[in-house]
């Protein structure tokens, strides 16, 4: 339906920045950032990461899903949020 095919068209632009050397950062449209996520995340423009960031600058890819508890992820009812 529309709802993939949006989600299809989200995934081709995001590709096509990345190849063009931007990092990008896909966010629901329900979040809220109570500051710049980018120290946590990864530099940006040259920047350090914050310390308390560990090994997340390292990852090409983060994902989240609803269940905050690690201890309960991959449980029959946890749901992966893609965002898409």
């Amino acid at each position: 339906g529309k709802f993939k095919q949006l989600g299809y068209l989200k995934a081709l632009a995001t590709a096509r920045l990345l190849e063009l050397g931007f990092d990008v950062l896909l966010s629901d449209a329900d979040a809220v950032w109570l500051g710049d996520p980018w120290p946590w995340i990864g530099s940006r423009a040259g920047g350090q990461p914050s310390a308390d960031a560990g090994d997340l600058p390292l990852a090409d890819v983060l994902a989240s899903n609803d269940m905050p508890d690690l201890r309960r992820d991959g449980q029959p009812d946890s749901v992966y949020n893609s965002g898409v």
